[in-house]
């Protein structure tokens, strides 16, 4: 059957639509996921093993190419910054070069700890450990929330509105990069874990309502990605 998650063979864990599977995992399952990932060596610690260490480096680095002068109309210097998912740091190192400030969280102890080797010299950066439901963070206190690849991780749909409610009212706005499921058939669909959950981008639309959508790319990152900009209405 080869490598399991929980009692599932891979083929199994690897159906998309098994919602009911994921939805039955424990955030300590979730969090000790993430503190095994972290053992992984390099690159292949937060992005897919479906891929190679050589690919995904490359990925990485296109990526963060395009992130960036996505966002380069909507970034200052002076932006104080929290980020969500700082893995072993790669996009904290880029968004640290670019702002004022970044706090920067995770849900892994393992990974803060590589990320603060990777980013040694760097001072303008603050790790906070935990999910930002759980962290005492003050409403409008950043110029903007910028996540890659973190929602899809969260199971729970609930769990999942109440963060993205949070940050919505942590900054006016938003930048988030997600796998996002393609109505055409596409093994991008399929090839998750148990530990992902792909939605629509009309789930992440609907989410992020009354915030605007201002601007949207899709990208070919092995996976389909998009990149999203949501800012809130004026009037609001």
């Amino acid at each position: 059957m080869g490598k399991t998650y929980f009692g599932l063979g891979r083929k199994e864990a690897d159906i998309y639509s098994n919602r009911s599977v994921s939805n039955k995992i424990t955030q300590d399952e979730i969090t000790s996921h993430w503190e095994m990932r972290a053992l992984r060596k390099g690159i292949q610690s937060i992005l897919s093993a479906r891929f190679s260490e050589k690919s995904n480096q490359k990925i990485s680095r296109k990526e963060k190419e395009k992130i960036f002068a996505f966002l380069n109309p909507y970034i200052k210097p002076t932006f104080e910054v929290l980020e969500i998912g700082t893995g072993i740091g790669r996009m904290t190192k880029e968004l640290s070069a670019r702002v004022k400030s970044v706090v920067t969280t995770d849900i892994s102890a393992r990974m803060i700890r590589r990320a603060k080797i990777n980013l040694k010299n760097v001072r303008n950066v603050k790790f906070r450990l935990g999910r930002i439901l759980d962290l005492k963070l003050k409403p409008r206190s950043f110029d903007l929330v910028f996540e890659t690849r973190v929602l899809i991780h969260i199971l729970d749909f609930k769990e999942f509105q109440r963060t993205i409610n949070l940050m919505k009212k942590l900054s006016d706005r938003i930048f988030i990069s997600e796998h996002m499921y393609n109505t055409k058939p596409d093994l991008g669909n399929k090839k998750v874990s148990i530990f992902s959950i792909v939605r629509k981008r009309s789930d992440y639309i609907n989410a992020f309502k009354p915030f605007r959508l201002v601007k949207a790319k899709k990208v070919n990152l092995n996976d389909p990605y998009t990149f999203m900009f949501f800012e809130k209405s004026k009037k609001d």
